[in-house]
């Protein structure tokens, strides 16, 4: 749990550094003013819990349904095995997971989730454990994320996060590895 925490930590780290220097825009102050403190109604918190959930699934739904269609059709026509192969070197040789493991990070990039799920499925070692907690911490936005960041942020600043995820998984996994080897 403590190396977890402190990659965890020290990436953010790194990355937050990254990222303020790249993407322009002056940092707004934490708090500008409180309202008076008062009980949540509940009924204010179902309607905008049930609005927030809607406008969400609304959004995200066409890019979930894409990526399982796409992991589906990868499956059936034999390049989800490919998939693996091309990233077995990363999978089997860099991070010592088993070879399965690519297939759920393919389904990471569906959905988060589903690629924990199936990370859930192997039989893993304590560090490996530990690698692949760091690994779907920091993994890449769903589509349904990065779609959601091209709207509000535009290409140019929903990429830069995207390849900035990239960067700072790869330099967690030298580290991780560096680690527990």
């Amino acid at each position: 749990m403590i190396i977890y925490s402190v990659t965890i930590f020290a990436v953010f780290v790194a990355i937050g550094t990254i990222l303020h220097r790249l993407l322009p825009g002056e940092s707004s102050p934490l708090l500008l003013d409180l309202p008076p403190m008062r009980l949540p109604r509940l009924d204010n918190i179902v309607r905008k819990t049930t609005f927030r959930s809607y406008a969400f699934m609304k959004e995200a739904t066409p890019w979930f349904f894409a990526g399982a269609l796409g992991v589906g059709i990868m499956q059936v026509t034999g390049l989800l095995v490919v998939w693996e192969n091309m990233l077995a070197p990363i999978v089997t040789g860099w991070l010592q997971l088993p070879r399965e493991a690519s297939t759920a990070f393919v389904m990471g990039l569906v959905r988060r989730d589903f690629g924990a799920a199936g990370l859930y499925e192997l039989s893993l070692t304590p560090q490996s454990s530990c690698c692949c907690s760091c690994d779907i911490t920091l993994f890449v936005p769903c589509i349904a994320s990065l779609m959601v960041m091209l709207k509000e942020r535009g290409m140019k600043e929903a990429l830069i996060i995207w390849f900035t995820t990239w960067i700072g998984g790869v330099r967690h996994r030298w580290n991780c590895s560096q680690i527990l080897i």
